[in-house]
């Protein structure tokens, strides 16, 4: 038996072909692309003319972080595969042989908290979108039926079968921005550029568009491996992740511009939350509900995926035992579900589950990349170069994080 066949790969592709190049692109653009766009108008009205370069900015930053895992593990794969072997995920791996066991632990730590608690706060999201419009059912009842709609989608364990599922939480958001961009120039006429758009932004104002716009993109540096594990081409990844986050790019340039634009004119203004502007006795406003809350609860196999992976434990054998990984499954799940009906309002942890995002996704990246692959390439400018940006957005990761825990640490002593 090869070393290749030894791994166990997240997802079960090797009988299936694995996904094909498409198939990884619409995951990876639903890993950026969720219910939070509907905030993004709002982000961009405060972010006024720095918005677009603060989107071109974001899909650069975290596209070469996340190609920089790629390269990170192309470069222990040349040593050979049995060094990937013996951990839970090809990112634990990454950070043993980088960092030692203390950055497995902060890894894996951190990733689990977060995504799990990305999981329920789209439980969380789902049910409130849905408590003033379900008649018989208050919002206990509403995260209780979210988790039993979830059951079918958290045994899906192949790539194919996730991107189907991100390709229709897709096809939803976008049936819901239609509808809201249609209900606004019938209500608010032709759109015009607002003033605010091309204004320079106050610090907090850019600080504010920040925190939604990388909240929203968040997710590519957690689930670029495991994906790439499940495709049929692993050397495509690359391919994959640049497509998608142009696209999910000038989505976002869209999105947060047309919005802007149709409804700044309105008595109001641009909400946090576009779905704020709509009427809510209005049947657009109900469908725009019902489309975003879909769309919570679609995405939720994507942050799922890596958490299965990191909490399977390690073996030779590709094939794991289906019971334990149902079980597994299942009780996730659960524990999703009990943090959606324990706290039903999020806001207060969010900035925490945001920080930790920041150290896998921002922090993470550039050092496992300084200490496998730059720190063994032969000396030359281009080699001093590569160092700097490796230092230089390892120093800003750590930068954000401080910046962030300082606003959500003054948050929390703030009346609620």
């Amino acid at each position: 038996m090869s070393d290749d066949s030894k791994r166990v790969p997240l997802l079960d592709e090797q009988a299936r072909g694995g996904a094909t190049l498409a198939e990884a692109i619409v995951s990876l653009v639903k890993v950026c692309v969720g219910s939070g766009v509907m905030a993004l108008p709002w982000a961009f009205v405060q972010g006024g003319v720095l918005s677009l370069p603060g989107v071109v900015a974001l899909v650069l930053w975290n596209g070469y972080t996340s190609y920089q895992l790629i390269a990170c593990r192309d470069a222990v794969e040349v040593g050979g595969a049995a060094t990937l072997q013996g951990h839970r995920s090809v990112y634990s791996a990454l950070a043993h042989i980088a960092l030692g066991r203390a950055g497995v632990l902060v890894l894996e730590g951190s990733l689990v908290i977060v995504l799990l608690g990305a999981c329920a706060s789209m439980q969380i999201q789902a049910a409130q979108l849905l408590d003033a419009t379900v008649p018989h059912l208050h919002y206990g009842g509403l995260v209780v039926g979210g988790g039993i709609i979830l059951v079918p989608l958290v045994l899906q364990r192949t790539l194919r079968g996730i991107s189907i599922i991100a390709l229709l939480g897709l096809v939803v958001l976008c049936v819901g921005l239609v509808l809201c961009a249609a209900r606004g120039i019938a209500s608010n006429g032709v759109p015009t550029l607002p003033s605010e758009l091309a204004a320079s932004p106050s610090p907090s104002g850019f600080a504010a568009f920040f925190g939604v716009a990388a909240f929203s993109f968040g997710g590519t540096q957690a689930t670029i491996l495991p994906i790439q594990e499940g495709m049929r081409h692993p050397r495509k990844a690359a391919t994959a992740l640049a497509a998608a986050l142009l696209a999910a790019g000038a989505l976002y340039a869209i999105v947060g511009l047309s919005l802007a634009c149709i409804y700044a004119p309105s008595s109001e203004g641009v909400q946090q939350m576009i779905i704020l502007n709509l009427p809510r006795s209005s049947q657009v406003g109900l469908a725009v509900k019902w489309c975003t809350a879909m769309v919570a609860l679609l995405s939720y196999p994507l942050p799922f995926m890596p958490v299965v992976q990191l909490l399977l434990p390690p073996t030779e054998d590709v094939h794991v035992a289906p019971r334990r990984e149902t079980t597994l499954r299942l009780a996730l799940l659960t524990v999703s579900t009990t943090v959606a009906l324990a706290v039903p309002n999020f806001g207060r942890i969010a900035g925490f589950l945001g920080c930790l995002n920041i150290a896998f996704a921002q922090c993470l990246p550039p050092l496992l990349h300084l200490r496998l692959r730059t720190a063994h390439l032969e000396p030359s400018l281009a080699t001093t170069m590569l160092v700097g940006l490796d230092v230089a957005l390892a120093c800003a990761g750590v930068a954000t994080i401080v910046y962030f825990t300082i606003l959500t640490g003054v948050a929390l002593f703030e009346p609620a």
